[in-house]
């Protein structure tokens, strides 16, 4: 089963092609978001097709950039986690890459290599308003909703789980803060360990 959070439209564009062109034979679900989200200038359709791509890369020419913070965000969060990159960087003088995970079983039958050159350099900490399940593999560190919602208006309810840009980039600093050295290696980055 291939579950899709594409994060606008370039990204819906997207998942229909794989969808169509190779996954046509598989179970596939296309999780689209009620609320409007903006069209990214970063996303790309083509990119769908490894599962997870970098966006953009916020660097100030800091000591940071050897050891970079690593964003990851799927669907609607990718917008925010944008802009809380774009605070850590200004006000923070931090480097900061964005990844977009439009689907992680794409991202899974990756060669090892290109986990690597994502994942592979920094503190990583993945976004998503969903429950942080799974996401242990990719990253560090998981910014998610581990308990049932919340019934209120959509301004509230991201305020309340922390998914505005300002409220992002506060918990991507804590996390910053605990770690001095090198992060470890994440499960997914290690050779012949099963990627399901």
């Amino acid at each position: 089963m291939y579950a899709f959070r594409p994060a606008d439209g370039n990204e819906i564009v997207g998942t229909w092609i794989i969808t169509l062109e190779r996954l046509r034979h598989s179970g596939v679900v296309m999780c689209l978001s009620r609320q409007n989200v903006d069209s990214l200038d970063f996303t790309s359709c083509d990119d769908v097709s490894l599962g997870m791509y970098r966006l953009t890369i916020f660097d100030r020419d800091s000591k940071s950039s050897q050891c970079p913070i690593v964003l990851i965000a799927t669907g609607s969060e990718v917008g925010p986690t944008v802009g809380a990159a774009k605070i850590l960087n200004t006000e923070h003088q931090l480097t900061v890459h964005v990844l977009s995970a439009p689907c992680l079983e794409l991202f899974a039958e990756q060669p090892l290599e290109y986990k690597r050159k994502l994942l592979g350099k920094g503190l990583v900490i993945s976004v998503e308003a969903a429950a942080t399940s799974g996401w242990h593999k990719y990253s560090h560190y998981q910014i998610g909703i581990d308990r049932f919602g919340v019934s209120a208006d959509e301004k509230s309810i991201k305020t309340f789980f922390g998914f505005t840009d300002k409220l992002i980039a506060a918990t991507v600093l804590k996390y910053h803060n605990l770690f001095q050295d090198k992060p470890p290696l994440l499960p997914c980055l290690l050779p012949g360990i099963s990627q399901s």
